[in-house]
């Protein structure tokens, strides 16, 4: 896993104003879906092969909340 990345400018700027210090790398399956949740109207995140942690309710319950985005 390769944790979370930006892809331009804009995207590293929103993404650093919501996890300050931390490296992005360290985040979590379930820590990137609470991202989702303050990403900006402008963003798009794809989260990939979230059918391997289906067993966790923490992650459905994460994938629930951004429905609602």
């Amino acid at each position: 896993m390769t944790g979370l990345s930006a892809v331009n400018g804009p995207g590293k700027k929103m993404l650093d104003s919501i996890i300050g210090e931390r490296n992005p790398e360290t985040v979590g399956p379930a820590d990137a879906l609470s991202v989702a949740a303050k990403l900006g109207d402008d963003a798009v995140m794809f989260y990939a092969n979230p059918q391997r942690l289906w067993q966790d309710p923490v992650i459905v319950q994460g994938l629930w909340n951004c429905g609602t985005l």
